[in-house]
């Protein structure tokens, strides 16, 4: 992926971490179901005179069809706890995205600074001049499309919440992100990443999205050793109508952001914060505004509202630019 991808699909996609379970070695899982087997020596349970483990239950699940006279589905077994498995990650969250966070730079934080009267300048010319109310959540209307039995066009997007599901702030990173699909007549359709991510036989996810009559199944399937191959899958029926690396959707991201070239080059972004809370997720009228560095350093996230009254500036990003608002205009000038 291009460093524009890697920007663009890290600051509003975010990071969709996946989690392992801990499996018994004797009870292996197959589409869900866990079978009690006869085991052989060390925990290990027997099929047809062959003993499977974790490392070969690829095996068991394709002779399973074979031969199940040793397993008995009925057997109601009790399951345990959900950990991190040892396969899957060695004690820590499995983030997909680590590389875009290695790409992306870290998160810097830029408190706007009003302009001395003396300072200010009002009558400057604008460097750069965007209209926010043409380029907000710009970054949703990707070439990522599908359309439904009835025409209507729904692109793929995805974006990150700044709260937590239950409204506060103290919760894991996988529960802030998601998969987002906006129709070209308005409407938008939020699913949380965690609830659709695919690991192996580790964790299995799936969402039902609704729309025009029409039932459309999301999934996400990791692929922990490169992670941007993952894949989003969104289907119809039998019919896979999306079926995309999560690199070629930063990709496509990446190209609905605005290129600023202050001391640095930056790549410009606008959109609405997602929040969560007790009734679900939603879009607020809170406009944030987020700079990536280009080559991709380091990034920020400011607050519309913090321009909107006066000409700022920003000293950690350049104190050589102010800003200032204009109806709605975003104006960036040379002091």
């Amino acid at each position: 992926m291009n460093k524009i991808g890697v920007l663009a699909m890290a600051l509003f996609f975010g990071v969709l971490q996946a989690y392992g379970s801990a499996v018994s070695e004797a009870m292996p899982i197959v589409d869900g179901q866990a079978y009690q087997c006869r085991p052989a020596m060390g925990g290990m349970p027997i099929v047809d005179g062959q003993a499977y483990g974790l490392s070969n239950a690829g095996i068991f699940y394709e002779n399973f069809e074979d031969s199940t006279e040793n397993c008995d589905a009925s057997v109601e077994i009790e399951m345990p706890a959900p950990s991190i498995s040892d396969k899957v990650s060695a004690g820590k969250d499995i983030d997909i995205f680590e590389y875009f966070d290695r790409n992306l730079g870290k998160l810097k934080t830029s408190k706007a600074m009003a302009l001395f009267p003396s300072k200010s300048l009002n009558s400057a010319s604008a460097v750069y001049s965007f209209d926010l109310s043409k380029i907000k959540n710009k970054y949703l209307r990707t070439a990522v499309t599908f359309k439904t039995t009835k025409g209507t066009i729904v692109h793929v997007s995805g974006t990150k919440a700044a709260n937590c599901p239950d409204g506060g702030s103290n919760c894991k990173g996988n529960d802030r992100y998601f998969v987002v699909l906006t129709t070209d007549k308005g409407k938008q359709y939020l699913v949380n990443g965690k609830e659709i991510a695919n690991v192996s036989m580790f964790m299995r996810g799936s969402k039902k999205v609704y729309i025009d009559g029409d039932t459309y199944i999301l999934k996400l399937f990791i692929k922990m050793s490169s992670p941007e191959n993952s894949i989003v899958e969104i289907t119809r029926g039998t019919e896979k109508v999306v079926d995309i690396t999560i690199e070629a959707l930063g990709d496509a991201i990446a190209k609905k952001s605005e290129i600023v070239k202050l001391s640095k080059e930056y790549r410009l972004v606008c959109g609405y914060e997602l929040i969560q809370g007790n009734k679900g997720a939603k879009f607020t009228d809170n406009l944030i505004i987020g700079l990536v560095s280009y080559p991709a350093e380091s990034h920020f996230v400011l607050k519309a509202s913090d321009i909107s009254d006066a000409d700022v500036i920003y000293p950690e990003i350049d104190s050589n630019f102010g800003f200032r608002m204009n109806g709605d205009i975003l104006e960036i000038y040379k002091i």
